[in-house]
């Protein structure tokens, strides 16, 4: 497999259809990315790598990024908005957990 991968290539070759999602649906994390990896390797080649490190690292990143659930981001990003507001809240309420009893200002 080439070593040098141009975004046009990538996308032509290693983007992942709705027959290729219907395959990996029983799958989760590092699996899942594993069995997209070589389902895409055999379909552009004819057979598997006979090692990891024959896979580019710009394919295994551009495989991995649509392979990350949207929900899951939504989720990380509300959460992390809820964390902030709350510590926002603590500041303007005067209230802390510091032993000298005044808002933490830090986080």
């Amino acid at each position: 497999m080439k070593r040098q991968w141009d975004i046009e290539d990538l996308i032509e070759h290693f983007t992942l259809v709705e027959d290729d999602l219907k395959i990996l649906a029983n799958k989760t994390g590092a699996t899942r990315l594993g069995c997209a990896l070589l389902l895409k390797c055999f379909q552009l080649e004819g057979h598997f790598p006979n090692a990891r490190h024959e896979i580019p690292r710009s394919v295994v990143d551009y495989v991995a990024h649509q392979l990350i659930p949207i929900p899951f981001l939504c989720d990380r990003i509300k959460e992390n908005t809820r964390k902030h507001m709350w510590k926002g809240m603590n500041i303007i309420h005067g209230t802390s957990n510091h032993p000298s009893g005044l808002p933490s200002v830090s986080g």
